[in-house]
Parts: C-alpha cells; sequence; structure tokens
C-alpha cells in the first residue's frame, strides 16, 4: 500500500501538468498538369499527449490512410496505412526526439495500386522552435 501512495505522489505532478492534443485531418491529392483534384484522398488522426512541467516530454502518434472517391465519395477501400509514433523532449524551444514511421498496404479493393508498398523508418531529431 506504501509503494501505491508513493507512486501516486511521485506521478501526481506529471498528471497534473499533462494536456492531450488532437488533429483530424482531410486531404485531396492535386493532379500536377491540370491543377485539379484527383480521386486519390487521404484522412489522418493525430493524438499527442503533452507533459509541461519542467521539462516539455510529449508523445504522439497518427494513424493516416489514403483512399479512392469519386465526387466526394469513397468509391473503393483504402490502400495505403501510415503509421507515426514519437516522442520528443524540449526546453526553451530547443528539443531532441525520436520518431518511427511505417507504411503498409492495405490490400482490400479490387482495382491493385501501384502506391502500394512498405517502409519502416526511425528517425532521431534536433531542432528548433520559434
Amino acid at each position: 500500500m506504501k509503494r501505491i501512495i508513493l507512486l501516486i505522489l511521485l506521478f501526481y505532478p506529471v498528471i497534473l501538468f499533462a494536456d492531450i492534443h488532437g488533429k483530424l485531418e482531410i486531404g485531396n491529392v492535386i493532379e500536377n498538369d491540370k491543377l485539379q483534384l484527383s480521386d486519390i484522398a487521404y484522412i489522418e488522426i493525430e493524438i499527442e499527449y503533452l507533459i509541461d512541467w519542467i521539462i516539455d516530454l510529449s508523445f504522439y502518434g497518427s494513424w493516416l490512410t489514403w483512399f479512392e472517391h469519386q465526387d466526394g465519395k469513397i468509391i473503393k477501400a483504402p490502400f495505403q496505412d501510415i503509421y507515426t509514433i514519437g516522442g520528443k523532449i524540449s526546453r526553451n524551444n530547443i528539443y531532441i526526439g525520436i520518431e518511427h514511421f511505417c507504411s503498409h498496404p492495405v490490400i482490400s479493393s479490387s482495382k491493385y495500386i501501384d502506391i502500394n508498398r512498405q517502409d519502416d523508418m526511425t528517425a532521431i531529431k534536433v531542432g528548433i522552435t520559434w
């Protein structure tokens, strides 16, 4: 019981200063030669858990899905999923972080699309914000 109380007391400041942010984004690909919207679009959901205490510590993840549409209606099943997960530490607008990205084909449509490929990458990043 003492350990549980000690853990609660240690993590209470973390919980107190935590903040959750999210994003929902929908986009469409523009055809290069016509400057018109193509029939390829995406939807992305992102969630970030930010602990703003002595230093800023954030963990985040996102899921992006590419799909075909016609006149605003989804006509084919999704064909590509992209997942991102990462974390970063920042102080005084300088940050260091690590991010993992993976892309997977979704074979659920009757039409095979050449974009289907699988990639996997992890990056360490350092930067400054203003």
